[in-house]
């Protein structure tokens, strides 16, 4: 019975991927975007691209420090220093390797990543020794071999998460349990197993004090409510007080009541400690990412910013991992309303991080940018934003984004050669994408150069590009240029809402109210859903401009 069991999951678990891969191409499968995702793989793809050379980046990292790695948490240093241009179409920053063992070698070294398969080798060892004293029938082993083999070899295209840690080492917990105290010893007789199980009577009594401490904690400290504390409870302190005092308490029945008085005393004073590190690691943190939230979702205003300083700053004092993340989600908020107050309180913040974390290439970044868009509010911004900015290329020089925010800061401070310069390294680093060519031609228009401007077009004629410019013609006002630029996007692309929509605004406001109709009706006709009544309207308004 056993082995048709067997043959039978073995079977679907090569029936059911092959199946999938073979209707990859069916609309049932593409339609689905994890059955999409499932089927699709390709070594060109661009998520995959980006892995590999993640991969080289946190292999050249572990060169220049191949004992003891960069530190946890630390990624991001490495991925600046040793930059690939060709990941400038993926995500900003990365601090992760996407890819655990990679990971380890980077953060903890040779050390590291040989501590981490130490892990995955001890446990497959004390499986083994497991199940031959009969711990575990075969059928259980098996399973928890090939769930760690699993594991490993998701590793390889993966980073670990909380998730994960979490399953893996109640995993390796479980193993050992079983195997130094069963608490089912199993008796093979032929084809029959008996079961005896031992259970401890303190187990229920101090699980719940154990809870009950914990409660007392959180709900002092006002950081969570009433619902995340029992929430946080049934997630961790029930488990927490079974490990910690089930074996204790089965102990405590084969010994004196002293010295089980004694056991379970110890175990409580775990139980305190555990408490304590979970407030820490955990409740403060979540108050943090409350605090953060509400946060982002209050409405900015004149009025409203010396309350969003105050709840920033509280949430800032709580002193938790959650620090950085608030930070800089509120620098990017400061950057869209540029109040003086909100400004320089930000920055103030960046600049503890930075006497914190002094290599926090992010942070630098981050205040690097703040400072040289408000540099109109105080003469000093500009002289920080440059000695931020030298560091960063002193410390990464193959990073556009670096290159791009240097070229912002020499632009703000009216020196029109070196932004260009700065755009033209960028762009040299990976000359394939267009987003550095927009870059440099939206410094070239604000910085008057019509020559530069003229260059660049001609050597990235691409709608990217030409959209950029466009663009920045309008935001100057030269509307007539832009307009040039409008009809050939209008041109390249005709089924472009887009475009049509942006040329219409643009003649409008030069009182080309005849070519503004057309362009309406245009937009009419391509999607009619969205534009038929509103153009219908906007038709009628032009025609009375036209009139008068």
């Amino acid at each position: 019975m056993g082995k048709k069991v067997a043959l039978g999951a073995l079977a679907v678990a090569i029936i059911v991927p092959g199946s999938l891969w073979l209707l990859r191409d069916t609309s049932l499968v593409k339609r689905s975007e994890t059955l999409s995702r499932m089927t699709s793989f390709s070594f060109t793809d661009k998520t995959t691209r980006a892995r590999f050379m993640i991969w080289g980046m946190a292999l050249q990292a572990t060169k220049e420090r191949p004992i003891l790695g960069w530190g946890q948490e630390n990624f991001a240093e490495p991925f600046v220093k040793y930059y690939n241009p060709n990941l400038f179409d993926q995500e900003a920053w990365f601090d992760r390797a996407h890819n655990a063992f990679l990971d380890w070698l980077t953060a903890g070294g040779i050390m590291g990543l040989l501590s981490y398969l130490f892990l995955f080798g001890s446990a497959v060892w004390i499986l083994g020794r497991a199940w031959h004293k009969k711990a575990f029938t075969l059928t259980e082993a098996l399973i928890l071999a090939v769930g760690l083999f699993a594991y490993f070899f998701q590793n390889l295209v993966v980073f670990d998460s909380l998730v994960t840690y979490l399953l893996f080492f109640t995993i390796l917990a479980y193993i050992y349990h079983r195997l130094e105290r069963p608490s089912t010893v199993l008796k093979a007789s032929g084809d029959a197993i008996e079961e005896r199980e031992e259970k401890g009577k303190f187990i229920l009594p101090a699980g719940l004090g154990a809870a009950l401490l914990l409660a007392l904690i959180v709900l002092l400290s006002k950081n969570l409510s009433l619902f995340s504390t029992a929430a946080l409870f049934i997630y961790g302190i029930v488990a927490l007080a079974y490990l910690f005092t089930g074996g204790i308490a089965q102990h405590a029945q084969k010994t004196s009541d002293a010295l089980g008085g004694r056991a379970l005393m110890g175990s409580g004073g775990l139980l305190i400690v555990m408490g304590i590190i979970v407030y820490f690691a955990n409740i403060i943190p979540i108050a943090q990412a409350k605090d953060l939230i509400a946060l982002l979702n209050a409405r900015m205003s004149q009025e409203s910013v010396p309350d969003i300083i105050e709840k920033t700053q509280a949430a800032v004092d709580r002193g938790g991992f959650g620090t950085t993340e608030i930070r800089e989600q509120m620098g990017t908020r400061a950057q869209e309303i540029l109040d003086p107050r909100f400004v320089a309180f930000i920055l103030n913040q960046f600049e503890d991080q930075l006497r914190s974390f002094p290599n926090d290439p992010r942070a630098r970044l981050f205040a690097a940018t703040l400072y040289t868009r408000a540099a109109t509010q105080n003469p000093e911004y500009l002289r920080k934003a440059g000695e931020h900015l030298q560091y960063a290329i002193d410390h990464g020089q193959k990073r556009q984004l670096t290159y791009h925010a240097l070229a912002e800061y020499f632009l703000r401070g009216n020196d029109v050669e070196r932004a260009l310069a700065a755009a033209q390294t960028a762009v040299n680093l990976a000359p394939q994408f267009d987003e550095p060519y927009a870059i440099m031609v939206q410094i070239a228009i604000l910085g008057g150069r019509r020559d530069a401007t003229q260059k660049i077009l001609a050597a990235r004629h691409t709608e990217p590009v030409l959209l950029r410019a466009a663009d920045t013609y309008t935001q100057i006002k030269n509307d007539e240029a832009a307009i040039k630029l409008y009809e050939e996007l209008t041109a390249l692309s005709p089924t472009s809402t887009e475009y049509h929509a942006r040329l219409v605004g643009a003649y409008q406001r030069v009182k080309r109210y005849d070519d503004a109709i057309r362009e309406a009706k245009i937009l009419a006709e391509l999607d009619p859903a969205q534009f038929a009544e509103g153009a219908k309207a906007f038709i009628e308004e032009m025609r009375k401009l036209k009139s008068q």
